[in-house]
């Protein structure tokens, strides 16, 4: 079984997509930016996706997305990267103020995305990018252990 990781480049967006990366990360340092979320954190997110698929996890969907930014964090942590996440935890924060909450005030972060998981709504792009958004910003708080994190996943010393 072979995996592949795409990843976009900021440089070779539309305008239109240079303008929304803008819009979430401000406009000093955008390439920087960019790069550090989608390749240096969002790069183990996703493997972390494949890691599950090779060792058969049976944690799939919603709780996978919630299990591979735990791991993102928790592998960056074991490395040793803490003002990296401290700086990554700052960028969240920043583009959580910038965008809009989906979730209704009567509901909890986890139970609507439960709802919605699977369906349209989870594929608007406003919708998904502050799930995704959130959920590292929770990741980061919590700063969880490589090994318990790497036990979820199925794998074990």
């Amino acid at each position: 079984m072979s995996y592949i990781i795409y990843s976009g480049q900021f440089e070779k967006g539309t305008q239109e997509q240079q303008k929304a990366f803008i819009q979430l990360f401000g406009s000093e340092n955008i390439q920087y930016k960019f790069d550090f979320y989608f390749h240096w954190y969002n790069i183990i997110h996703e493997y972390g996706h494949c890691l599950c698929m090779h060792y058969g996890s049976d944690i799939v969907g919603l709780k996978q997305e919630f299990l591979v930014n735990r791991f993102a964090v928790s592998i960056w942590q074991y490395a040793g990267y803490e003002n990296e996440l401290n700086f990554l935890q700052k960028m969240m924060n920043e583009i959580l103020q910038r965008i809009k909450d989906p979730v209704p005030n009567n509901m909890s972060f986890t139970d609507y995305y439960t709802q919605i998981w699977g369906t349209d709504e989870i594929m608007k792009v406003a919708v998904y990018g502050y799930f995704q958004f959130r959920n590292v910003q929770m990741a980061l708080e919590k700063r969880e252990d490589l090994e318990t994190i790497l036990g979820e996943m199925g794998i074990h010393k």
